[in-house]
């Protein structure tokens, strides 16, 4: 076997388990830009089609030039209602801006293939305003939209009220999760097999070593 071979399976032992970061609300077209005029919680309802690993939670920012406020961010499950993670996104330009959402990192959280609703508060004086009554949204294919999620609230509570009236969803909250790379899937390996991959490729380029 060849020094660059040997390398090259190490490289690939390193890399199987290797995870991709993805946006889960990724576009929509149409609506209305809107603030509230009283405390709301704005969001979407979605089923997660299988296990995904949230890292970043975000908001809407209309003019990608920093927020006027800072807003809390959610996701619940449909089912007990629990909520599952949460987040603060300051004001100003402190998030990451990221296809005109701020993220900020959480510690990482599982949403396994299940129903969930995802909403953020939007005080009575926030200056920063929210896309409502969308006419689509695009969604990363690990994610199915449901419709728009809405209550009157100052904090995160789970938000019970019908919101059909507001269309497909209210565009405000979006979150980043980690899935498995596209393809078959394909187990990961455990620390014992990486280390001994490891071993076996350094043992064969000692060996190749001394042969020279």
């Amino acid at each position: 076997m060849s020094k660059k071979l040997a390398i090259l399976t190490i490289v690939l032992f390193a890399s199987v388990s290797a995870r991709a970061e993805t946006v889960a609300a990724l576009s929509f077209s149409g609506g209305l830009l809107a603030a509230p005029a009283a405390d709301q919680l704005y969001g979407w309802f979605f089923t997660a089609n299988h296990t995904l690993d949230v890292t970043q939670l975000g908001v809407f920012d209309s003019g990608g030039d920093g927020l006027g406020m800072a807003h809390e961010v959610g996701i619940f499950r449909v089912s007990d209602r629990a909520l599952l993670g949460s987040a603060t996104v300051p004001s100003a330009t402190s998030g990451t801006l990221l296809d005109s959402f701020r993220y900020v990192s959480v510690a990482s959280f599982e949403l396994l293939a299940d129903e969930y609703v995802i909403v953020m508060t939007m005080p009575g004086s926030s200056p920063d305003g929210q896309f409502i009554n969308n006419h689509s949204v695009t969604t990363s294919p690990d994610v199915t939209l449901h419709g728009a999620a809405f209550i009157a609230s100052h904090t995160l509570i789970y938000p019970s009220w019908d919101a059909s009236v507001f269309g497909s969803a209210m565009i405000g909250p979006n979150f980043v999760f980690a899935s498995a790379p596209s393809g078959p899937s394909v187990p990961e390996p455990g620390p014992a097999i990486l280390l001994l991959g490891g071993g076996l490729a350094l043992g064969l380029l000692r060996r190749r070593a001394i042969r020279r």
